[in-house]
């Protein structure tokens, strides 16, 4: 904070001294360019850093990576308002500024003065830590990579004994680090788990530092699974779209499934998150459950927040699946990932309503205290039941905790490490393991406690050897120093000579992987690196680009897509593009799921890459959509990307999903839809519509120009409705008004505020 203090302290000075410098219409958009860039930096860093804690580092950038489908956004409303107001207040404020420069009278130019502008510019640019974290970032990913990594790197070894292997209970406790057990710093705080771990004979490990790499919540868990850090490829893509997660890594899953485990992992929150559950579908677990296959478990499907389910229900049900697979009689691991302690504010459990932290003030600190309880509970009714003898338990943080309402208690701990305590029935007293060690190595430590003795990836056994991290003065470069090596557990195959899609699946192979549609390839010289658009995530169009010239490149997706983007004129309904940005390309439709050769590996590309156009194609969809060729009679089919030639304007539409599109009364208050052209003297109004909620059995006002007429809303389901409709004085409006626009909230989906009305499939006007 006090960097950015400076750097404003700069800023401001620049701004009072602007006036000496010459006045000209160049240098007077190149002052409020930069005024808008800095206060952009600002906005981007300080939401960053609310998310963080730590600026925008490599957490912000994975997680854009990895998709932001299913996240809870309930509780950052107000952050997402604040950053929307800032950013709306700073173009109006560039806006005033620039009239202010262009009006205001001119003061002599003074050389010195001048000079002194500039350069408090370039010291507040120099001093924003936004700046630095980008400097940071790019430093990182474009680090000089060593040749090393397979010295320490490690593929675990088969078990050969034949010891018998206990079952196991592994649980994440989402950001529960050591600090909490500080009772300097949080008296009274974790009562009952501390008490626990002595009484229970524990084994604590004290010391585990967290890495680049395993600072939120799937980095945490691949590297406490795998022995290595998370890294994915740059670009802002959603890796969402790859079917299998790590696949060349071997995991703790891998370890347990040579072993003839049965694997279950459970979690409140949505698997589809960040791509977990292809993380644990990869690595050998049988059964995978998260928020949405549990709501079908519970009673009371309302007692849910913006992530999923609160930890009091899932660890109910985590006992249930544990006594199950009990008496079973087959080995298992069971996984567990909680949600409650989720920054920044935390989600109070409704049975810890009464239990809270002090006066009750601190929102993540009642959760936390609710956690000791819960969690403690858990552990206490396995530890009391008849297969406690048979079963080892794990419990550890994700990740240490990022910026919540105990932010400023946590900074006093010089020391803040991540929790991890291993319960093993064999043992009798509490022993406290304090060397030094990683999230890699938790792997492991733990299946030493299954009398499986193996190094995995970058991990050590920490009740016998000392962790790598010990090895190098600065553990976090080398492991950007690996980062090449790293990345290649993604198995990302080199470009083959065919690829292969499937409409019914939506995916297309490429060598032994499958990818979903639409997707956008990078042709590397040993790799390709896949980019997709789900979540509303950047379009593709906007990811090409970013490619650099001479960047070779395959993209599949609609032909009316890429017609319009490369003049193309393929009559199927998918076609693939191929080429190499600023030379040459073509478009081939793609009839049907066979092999397609692909070009760009030899020399059959026809088009030149006029890369003017291609940009001016691209802008006009990032304006208006693609208008696709359609004649008046021709139905408005609303699933599709764009809009009719005979449209002008769509207002109070959203975008097109699977089915159609939905009214949103945030974006307008009905629906409307303006013609080219005036409409018919008269003509029926065909519409195919749906509706959910208090809109169904309530009438829908359709205006065109004066003429009003109304049809009543019957089911729920798509139906068509006709109407007939006279324009005399040739109106070429359609307005379409909802009964009663509302919320979905109940579909959990936090990021989705639209207020839906009805449910547009398709509209056609019929003379």
């Amino acid at each position: 904070m006090n960097i950015f203090l400076l750097s404003l302290l700069f800023f401001i000075f620049a701004i009072f001294t602007v006036k000496y410098k010459e006045k000209n219409l160049k240098r007077i958009f190149l002052d409020v360019t930069l005024f808008f860039i800095y206060g952009l930096f600002t906005i981007i860093y300080f939401v960053a850093n609310y998310f963080t804690g730590a600026g925008i580092n490599e957490t912000i950038i994975a997680t854009l990576n990895l998709g932001l489908s299913e996240a809870g956004f309930q509780e950052y409303l107000l952050l997402i308002f604040d950053a929307i107001f800032s950013f709306v207040t700073l173009f109006a404020t560039a806006f005033f500024y620039h009239r202010h420069l262009s009006s205001v009278g001119a003061v002599k130019p003074q050389k010195i003065k001048a000079f002194l502008h500039n350069g408090f510019l370039i010291l507040a640019f120099l001093t924003h830590p936004a700046l630095n974290d980008f400097k940071n970032l790019f430093l990182t990913m474009t680090m000089e990579q060593a040749n090393d990594f397979y010295e320490y790197y490690k593929v675990p070894n088969d078990s050969n004994n034949s010891a018998y292997k206990k079952n196991i209970i592994f649980l994440y406790a989402e950001s529960v680090e050591r600090t909490y057990f500080d009772t300097n710093i949080f008296p009274n705080l974790m009562p009952n788990f501390s008490k626990l771990i002595k009484e229970k004979s524990g084994t604590e490990f004290t010391n585990i530092v967290q890495t680049s790499g395993t600072n939120y919540t799937i980095a945490g868990t691949a590297s406490t699974q795998c022995g290595i850090p998370l890294f994915t490829t740059s670009g802002g893509n959603s890796m969402e779209g790859i079917d299998k997660f790590y696949p060349k890594a071997e995991c703790i899953g891998d370890v347990l499934k040579k072993e003839n485990y049965y694997l279950s992992m459970l979690q409140g929150s949505s698997i589809k998150f960040s791509g977990i559950d292809k993380f644990y579908k990869t690595h050998g677990f049988d059964s995978v459950i998260g928020r949405d296959e549990l709501l079908k478990k519970v009673k009371n499907k309302r007692y849910v927040n913006g992530w999923g389910l609160y930890d009091d229900t899932l660890l109910d049900i985590a006992y249930k699946e544990f006594e199950n697979l009990s008496s079973s009689k087959e080995k298992f691991a069971l996984f567990l990932h909680t949600l409650d302690t989720h920054h920044p504010n935390g989600h109070l459990s409704n049975s810890c309503s009464k239990d809270l932290y002090m006066d009750g003030s601190n929102e993540i600190l009642n959760t936390v205290k609710c956690a000791d309880i819960l969690i403690s509970d858990f552990i206490k009714k396995v530890k009391n039941s008849k297969y406690a003898e048979d079963t080892i338990i794990v419990v550890t943080s994700d990740h240490l905790a990022m910026r919540n309402t105990a932010e400023d208690e946590l900074d006093k701990s010089q020391n803040r490490r991540n929790f991890f305590v291993v319960f093993d029935p064999s043992s009798s007293e509490y022993k406290s393991v304090d060397k030094t060690g990683t999230p890699f190595d938790v792997a492991s430590t733990v299946l030493s406690f299954l009398n499986i003795n193996t190094d995995l990836g970058l991990g050590r056994n920490l009740k016998e050897k000392e962790s790598i991290y010990n090895s190098f003065e600065d553990f976090d470069t080398k492991l950007n120093q690996w980062r090449a090596d790293i990345l290649g557990f993604w198995k990302f195959p080199k470009m083959s000579e065919s690829f292969k899609p499937n409409f019914k699946k939506m995916t297309v192979s490429v060598g032994e992987n499958n990818y979903r549609l639409p997707v956008l390839f990078k042709i590397l010289e040993n790799n390709i690196e896949p980019y997709f658009q789900f979540n509303n995530a950047w379009k593709l169009y906007e990811q090409l680009e970013h490619f650099s010239k001479d960047d070779r490149f395959l993209w599949i997706d609609e032909c009316n897509l890429l017609n319009y983007i490369f003049d193309g004129n393929a009559s199927a309904k998918y076609c693939a593009v191929e080429g190499v940005v600023g030379s040459k390309f073509r478009v081939q439709g793609l009839n049907l799921p066979r092999d397609y050769k692909i070009e760009s590996i030899g020399n059959g590309l026809s088009k030149d890459y006029d890369s003017q156009k291609i940009i001016e194609n691209i802008n006009m969809i990032k304006n208006n959509g693609v208008r696709y060729g359609a004649v008046i009679n021709d139905a408005i089919i609303f699933k599709k990307e764009g809009y009719p030639s005979f449209l002008k304007n769509l207002q109070g539409i959203s975008y097109p999903e699977e089915l159609g599109r939905w009214t949103d009364a945030q974006l307008h208050p009905s629906a409307l839809l303006t013609f080219v052209n005036p409409l018919p003297k008269k003509f029926k109004l065909e519409i195919v519509c749906g509706a959910y909620g208090e809109n169904v059995g309530n009438a829908v006002k359709v205006r065109v120009g004066e003429s009003e007429r109304e049809f009543t809303l019957e089911h729920k389901d798509p139906k068509k409705y006709t109407i007939t409709f006279e324009n005399p004085n040739g109106a070429n409006t359609i307005d379409i008004l909802p009964p009663k626009p509302f919320v979905l909230k109940e579909k959990l989906e936090g990021s989705d505020e639209r207020e839906f009305g009805l449910f547009l499939v398709s509209l056609k006007i019929v003379n």
